[in-house]
């Protein structure tokens, strides 16, 4: 679909706004029209006694040209005022209608980016997606507000003001005219360069945006490698390349608007010229001529718009190809057009594993023919190597990706069958690595049930031995914690990690690594909170440390994407396989 017609969708809830700025525009120019008229009766008819035009002796005027020049002067300020409100009105109105729809846009942007694929996220810079839905999506706004709308205005302003000049003098109107033509040469001269130029600044830009957002994601590491200088000396030479790309972009902005500027003042300067001739041979009289060069100046007003339009078209253009570009890339997890219910808590934990195949770049697989099948209730540890593919296998769980061979199933039925929303919410994950939010601990745990009352809240927190340190913080549960939990330690990150799985309360649990970065006091608490967690709850831990998975119903060791043991830990150990194996190294660490 042509991106115009893609980008009018967004506009089109907010066409009676549109109207509404076009009437006010259009009403706007009518009273413009009238400005010139007051100074050309004074100049005529109020100073020179000359005849003034019919309309106007029609007008209940007061007698004498003291009082008709007061008249005048009023008149001109009323007309000035009317035409300021309706500028007013019309500003006003397009400022609301232009968010609105760049608004529109913005959310179809943020809601398809969460619907994608980790394997997309993983390859695209942060900055990048943030530009995208904040910048981008102002096309919307730039092309029908700042485009749009002023050349439909503008065509209408050109044709009043050549009709009304066509009646003061035709011959000075062709003129006029005439210099349309080398405007619209200027144009076509300067259209490549505008759009090339927009689209290199808005690709420089780009990659300032994401060297900060990828800097201040890495502070830590940032000071603690002493690597400030060097991140300062990237920034410095992304921002000069961005700064060359604005203003080359600049420099063709200028040649362009000189270029047109110069054949309005050229055209100008001839109509001053061939009118002054025909004001001494008595052609026109002198308010005429006024009149007249107000109006070419209006009517090349319109001219100049619609030629500068084009950098602001070309403009939309590149952020619509760059936003459009993102919601047409269909790397997501598909919805089944007719989503099978979900089955009940009793037997939706039966979860089987068949057959799987899975890579994340062809030609690598991950996993290869791995089966297992888990009974409601029970507890899976999978153990191994780094790389085996453990969080692989949680993230098939959760339809982060799908096998590209075999299936996973849920009480009998393939997941892929499920709306993955709906599916999604019979599951509480606990990742490595706590992810919260910057907000107060309350939020943060009821960010799983956002309909959760304070007694469950509280409880949860409980639930997962929060309370000991949610009571030393300055207001409690209310505190706001800092970016990423800044201001909590690694154990108290992941404590409110589990409280709010266990506020979810959801019949399948899933734990990637929730020890790893813990220290033995610390890891013995998560571990009392994680027996909270996964009580009568099919539960799937993934681990390196022996601790957290000592009491599972079923140990699998996995090994380049297989299982190549599984059983008790007691019936592994006496196994002396590879997981013995495992527990020795882990017992001489």
């Amino acid at each position: 679909m042509n991106w115009q017609r893609r980008t009018w969708r967004y506009a089109r809830p907010f066409s009676g706004s549109l109207v509404a700025i076009v009437a006010l525009a259009l009403l706007g120019a009518l009273f413009s029209a009238l400005k010139p008229w007051p100074l050309a009766l004074i100049l005529d008819h109020v100073l020179n006694n000359v005849e003034p035009p019919a309309w106007y002796e029609s007008l209940p005027l007061p007698a004498g040209p003291a009082s008709q020049l007061l008249w005048l002067a009023a008149a001109n300020i009323v007309i000035i005022a009317t035409v300021e409100l309706f500028k007013l009105i019309r500003l006003y109105t397009q400022a609301g209608a232009g968010l609105r729809m760049s608004q529109e846009l913005g959310r179809a942007i943020f809601t398809h980016i969460q619907q994608l694929t980790l394997s997309f996220h993983g390859k695209r810079a942060t900055g990048d997606l943030l530009r995208r839905t904040v910048k981008d999506s102002t096309c919307v706004q730039d092309l029908i507000i700042g485009v749009y709308v002023p050349c439909v205005t503008s065509a209408a302003n050109l044709v009043f003001m050549t009709l009304i000049m066509l009646r003061l003098d035709p011959l000075l109107t062709g003129i006029a005219v005439s210099a349309i033509l080398p405007l619209i040469l200027a144009i076509r001269f300067f259209s490549n360069a505008l759009t090339d130029r927009a689209v290199d600044q808005e690709r420089e830009e780009t990659q300032v945006m994401t060297i900060v957002e990828r800097t201040l994601g890495a502070i830590p590491i940032v000071q603690s490698f002493a690597r400030e200088d060097y991140e300062v000396t990237r920034f410095r030479d992304t921002a000069n390349s961005a700064y060359r790309a604005h203003l080359n972009l600049t420099m063709s902005q200028i040649g362009f608007s000189f270029s047109s500027s110069f054949v309005i003042a050229f055209a100008t300067a001839i109509m001053m010229g061939i009118g002054g001739w025909r004001v001494f041979s008595g052609a026109l009289t002198l308010g005429e001529l006024v009149v007249f060069l107000s109006y070419l100046a209006a009517m090349y007003a319109p001219v100049e718009t619609m030629a500068l339009l084009s950098t602001g078209f070309y403009a939309a253009k590149a952020r619509a190809r760059r936003a459009f570009e993102l919601l047409d890339h269909d790397d997501t997890i598909p919805d089944p057009k007719d989503p099978r219910p979900i089955p009940g808590n009793d037997s939706i934990g039966n979860i089987a594993f068949e057959d799987i195949t899975f890579e994340y770049e062809a030609g690598t697989p991950i996993m290869q023919k791995f089966a297992l099948k888990v009974n409601t209730g029970e507890t899976i540890a999978f153990v191994g190597p780094t790389g085996a593919g453990k969080t692989s296998i949680a993230r098939l769980l959760l339809r982060f990706y799908d096998p590209q061979h075999g299936s996973v199933s849920a009480g009998g039925i393939d997941i892929r069958e499920f709306s993955v929303d709906e599916w999604r919410s019979r599951i509480a994950f606990v990742p490595q690595e706590p992810l919260l939010l910057p907000m107060s601990v309350r939020e943060n745990i009821a960010y799983a049930k956002p309909n959760a009352s304070d007694a469950e809240i509280e409880a949860a927190a409980s639930a997962a031995r929060c309370n000991d340190f949610i009571g030393k913080l300055p207001e409690g549960i209310d505190t706001v914690i800092g970016e990423r939990g800044a201001t909590l330690s690694g154990g108290e990150k992941q404590r409110l990690s589990i409280a709010r799985a266990i506020l979810r309360d959801a019949p399948i649990i899933i734990l990637d690594e929730p020890t790893a970065a813990l220290d033995a006091r610390t890891e013995s608490e998560v571990v009392e909170a994680l027996h909270t967690l996964t009580a009568k709850k099919t539960s799937f831990i993934i681990a390196h440390r022996l601790s957290t998975i000592r009491s599972a119903d079923r140990i699998c060791f996995i090994s380049e994407g297989r299982i190549v043991e599984q059983g008790t830990y007691e019936e592994l150990v006496a196994l002396k396989g590879r997981f013995w194996n495992y527990t020795q190294i882990d017992a001489r660490a």
